[in-house]
């Protein structure tokens, strides 16, 4: 197990003008206490708002170099706020490295807390016009400005109808490879949205396009507690609550895909009115077994095995575990064996249909089936009305077998 002691030296601070990078150099040691040896060295450094426990709010992993003990690394896209106490975290492969180290006032952001003047315009404590508003001992607009609990919001665009027709009320380009903006909710107990988007038009209240090759939308949940969906859709309208299409011929994914590695189903649908939980339009695959529940149990509706079979034995069509079937001439049955099945009658629901009209008798029609098993096997036996009885012979038939 390595463990650090590191010496914070310079980092960009939070302001327009400052890099948005922060040089950190420490010290690698070993469980004896000497530098661990020359060489590359592949770190993981994660911001924090609490010393333990609290969820990363930013991340960065490098290899980085170190000689005798000693590396220096940049820290690079830092897209918080630098407006309250961080805590950084270094990890090593498996090794987290603690303590977590608190980072503290840089030279940019001292400098920037304490600017009087920006390019002539003197600060203020009141709005004032060609004067910079103070913050006040809290860090925050006096109340003069905005004031509290008015129901007001903070940004409101646009800002006097300055912007109309088919001109963005605001328009963010970023060129790097962080996010181009980052919005947190930092309130446990608050009910509000993180980004929230209205629209009484026509058009969509959120639209992501994606022209490279990422996705157009991501949703996670990180909270293993939380039960919550991910994505949550409802309309109170009459159109669909989610619909999802592919419109590109040569693309073989499905439209939508739902998986799972829990106890729980990849996608589940209920209707609690009067039309269909589920409607397919088209052919439908099924890997794996169809179940129905009937009051309070849950039986097996897919069929475990079928088959056609012509009257000398031989397999016209049928499930791939169907492997082989005999006309057993002592018996006059025949004798269906499968694989991966263990076929017992007692325990299978099984229909036989024999193919075909054989006899026309006065007075008689028809033909009967009879099924059994032995060794695993089913047997099938189909007789025909013959002088008031009836005769066992070959028959094509063809069969179906449920597993209840």
């Amino acid at each position: 197990m390595k463990y650090l002691a590191v010496m914070l030296l310079c980092a960009g601070a939070a302001f327009s003008l400052a890099p948005r990078t922060m040089s950190y150099q420490g010290v690698l040691r070993d469980a004896a206490g000497g530098p661990v040896a020359d060489g590359k060295y592949y770190m993981t450094f994660r911001l924090y708002c609490a010393a333990t426990g609290d969820t990363a709010i930013w991340w960065m992993s490098d290899s980085v170099t170190v000689v005798n003990g000693i590396f220096n690394t940049i820290l690079r896209q830092l897209w918080p706020a630098f407006d309250t106490t961080y805590y950084l975290e270094i990890a090593m492969g498996s090794d987290t490295l603690r303590p977590r180290q608190q980072l503290t006032s840089t030279p940019y952001s001292l400098k920037a807390s304490n600017a009087e003047r920006v390019n002539s315009i003197e600060a203020s404590r009141t709005a004032e016009p060609m004067k910079l508003l103070a913050l006040d001992d809290q860090g925050k607009f006096p109340f003069s400005v905005i004031p509290a609990d008015t129901g007001k919001d903070g940004l409101d665009l646009p800002f006097a109808d300055s912007a109309g027709g088919g001109v963005n009320a605001l328009t963010i380009t970023h060129g790097g490879t962080a996010n181009v903006g980052a919005f947190y909710l930092r309130n446990a107990t608050g009910a509000g949205s993180a980004v929230f988007a209205s629209s009484n038009g026509i058009g969509a209240s959120i639209d992501g396009r994606a022209t490279g090759t990422g996705r157009a939308g991501h949703f996670q949940v990180l909270n293993a507690s939380n039960n919550r969906p991910a994505v949550d859709a409802y309309t109170t309208g009459t159109g669909q609550a989610g619909w999802f299409g592919v419109n590109n011929a040569s693309n073989s994914g499905p439209a939508l895909e739902g998986t799972t590695n829990g106890t729980g189903s990849a996608l589940k649908a209920t209707n609690t009115g009067t039309g269909r939980a589920g409607e397919f339009n088209g052919n439908v695959h099924i890997t794996g077994t169809l179940t129905k529940t009937y009051g309070t149990s849950t039986f097996n509706i897919s069929p475990v095995a079928f088959g056609i079979i012509d009257e000398n034995g031989v397999i016209k069509k049928g499930s791939p575990n169907v492997v082989s079937c005999v006309y057993d001439t002592t018996d006059r049955e025949f004798e269906v064996a499968f694989s991966g099945l263990t076929y017992n009658a007692s325990d299978f629901i099984t229909s036989v249909t024999c193919i075909g009209t054989f006899y026309t008798i006065p007075n008689t029609a028809g033909y009967f089936t009879t099924t059994g098993s032995e060794n695993g096997k089913l047997r099938v036996q189909i007789a025909t009305p013959s002088d008031g009885g009836y005769i066992p012979g070959k028959r094509p038939f063809s069969f179906i077998i449920y597993q209840p």
